[in-house]
């Protein structure tokens, strides 16, 4: 039977649920398991075959993302996220030259990495995870090269194109309703958020926006000089996910801001239906029809 992401997804949803102090260590210790993981890799004298000829630091950029995606996998225990965004990185790094076989040594460096930093409590636990990942190499590859991934990303990037075609039917009158939006921390793809601005603009709000990449020490002084009724945040890369929830757990524990309301969106969020709920918002608009029904509510003239 051939492989296809339903079952990929089935059997990481039997993957075990971490405990928080394995995950915490894991946080922890990622920028020295990030170092032992970039030394193991670039020791390798077929390093720069294995990654295409590219620069060391397109690699060490990876193990930082992958370390920030696997905290958000974990966290949320959203496996499902772990099983549809694999195929991905595997297609996004092919795209840059590197080989499939970079994938398994990659992950056994991690195994290796977390034995080391962790107690072997936790890199039990944590290892299972990795361990399963490496087993599942070829269906991954086999995904990654498949005409259905092709014409799934053809459809994918049709429809936002469609989307945008369709944003300039809402128009409004001037409100007094206020929004800030923005890319969440450490996400750099701002053309979701700015699309965003743009429709509300459209619709008769008052708008700030923050552009990609905003700290969220910024974020929360534009909040309480701004005062707006929503925040509406961006994430496009799944390994942003952990930033977003810290960020907006911050913003929360803010008194003048507790009751702000918070809308995320972005492709992060379109891997799992209820993986923004695990981000502490309040609501997630997987399109421009969902953001209008849900800031309807808050219109005020």
């Amino acid at each position: 039977m051939g492989t296809n992401i339903d079952t990929l997804i089935s059997e990481a949803q039997q993957l075990p649920q971490i405990p928080v102090a394995a995950i915490n260590a894991y946080h922890q210790h990622i920028p020295e398991m990030c170092a032992a993981v970039d030394y193991a890799l670039s020791e390798r004298p077929d390093i720069y075959t294995l990654i295409g000829n590219n620069p060391l630091e397109v690699m060490y950029e990876n193990h930082k993302h992958h370390a920030a995606f696997m905290t958000s996998v974990f966290s949320s225990c959203n496996y499902e996220l772990l099983a549809r965004t694999l195929p991905w990185v595997y297609q996004v790094y092919s795209s840059k030259k590197f080989l499939f076989d970079y994938f398994p040594l990659e992950l056994r460096a991690w195994i290796m990495a977390v034995q080391d930093a962790l107690s072997p409590e936790a890199a039990e636990k944590i290892c299972a995870v990795y361990t399963w990942m490496l087993q599942q190499h070829d269906k991954v590859v086999k995904l990654a090269c498949s005409a259905d991934a092709q014409e799934h990303l053809a459809s994918s990037i049709v429809g936002r194109v469609l989307a945008q075609v369709s944003m300039v039917e809402i128009i409004g009158p001037p409100l007094q309703s206020r929004a800030l939006v923005s890319a969440a921390p450490g996400e750099f793809h701002e053309i979701g958020a700015w699309m965003v601005s743009d429709i509300l603009e459209q619709d008769g709000w008052q708008v700030r926006y923050l552009g990609a990449n905003t700290p969220t020490a910024d974020l929360i002084k534009m909040l309480k000089s701004f005062r707006p009724h929503i925040l509406a945040l961006s994430v496009t890369m799944p390994f942003n996910l952990h930033k977003t929830k810290e960020a907006i757990e911050q913003i929360k524990a803010e008194t003048e801001l507790k009751d702000l309301f918070i809308i995320v969106g972005g492709n992060a969020f379109s891997q799992s239906k209820d993986l923004w709920r695990s981000c502490g918002a309040d609501a997630w608009a997987a399109n421009i029809h969902d953001l209008h029904s849900i800031t309807t509510r808050f219109k005020s003239a």
